[in-house]
């Protein structure tokens, strides 16, 4: 179960901010943001902007679009929203109380305190970052399915519809997002073994 820690008073700008773990810069080219009256959907994508809004429309609350959100940004913008990650949700709930869920990744329980130390204890450099020893245990799904069940409206299957109809019907790559591509393309080609899964050959 994420853990639940009780906020400050004067955390009680927004229903609901959620934050998730990334790996890499973000670019934008989208358009300006716009005000609303009733409600608002901000993330870095526009896409799963739009699928916040469209849950909000089909009566969810905000925490059922902000893990409607989640899902979408781990299949139009995977840098920064992903699966295999994890993140923080902030909530304000109407009677007044705050909660904070902390899901990020945590350390396999195998870790040790020195497996990223050579024989002298010295950091061997790239050692925590890349590579299987780099590797967090997950927290993304279980913390957006835990805020969905405790706070939510909506079932699992109505918050992961968009998500899925993007994966599967496909989406236009903008500026930004193609940025984002070329810069993880450049990383896979460093490592043969990734690339050799990841690229098709020409």
């Amino acid at each position: 179960m994420p853990r639940i820690l009780k906020t400050p008073r004067w955390i009680q700008a927004c229903t609901v901010i959620f934050f998730v773990s990334f790996f890499s810069s973000a670019f934008a080219a989208y358009p300006e943001p716009v005000a609303a009256k009733h409600g608002m959907v901000v993330t870095e994508q526009m896409l799963a902007s739009q699928v916040g809004r469209k849950i909000l429309q089909q009566g969810g609350n905000a925490v059922d679009a902000a893990v409607a959100v989640g899902y979408a940004l781990a299949v139009v913008h995977p840098c920064c929203g992903n699966l295999g990650g994890g993140g923080f949700m902030m909530i304000h709930l109407a009677n007044g109380k705050n909660i904070f869920l902390n899901f990020r990744e945590k350390a396999p329980l195998a870790a040790t305190r020195k497996m990223y130390l050579d024989s002298q204890g010295q950091l061997i450099p790239g050692k925590s970052t890349y590579g299987y020893l780099a590797v967090g245990v997950p927290g993304t799904v279980k913390g957006l399915e835990w805020a969905l069940k405790k706070y939510g409206t909506m079932t699992r299957q109505q918050v992961m519809a968009p998500a899925i109809a993007l994966a599967e019907k496909g989406y236009v790559l903008a500026a930004g997002d193609v940025a984002i591509l070329e810069k993880g393309t450049q990383n896979f080609q460093k490592q043969p073994k990734v690339a050799a899964l990841f690229f098709k050959s020409r």
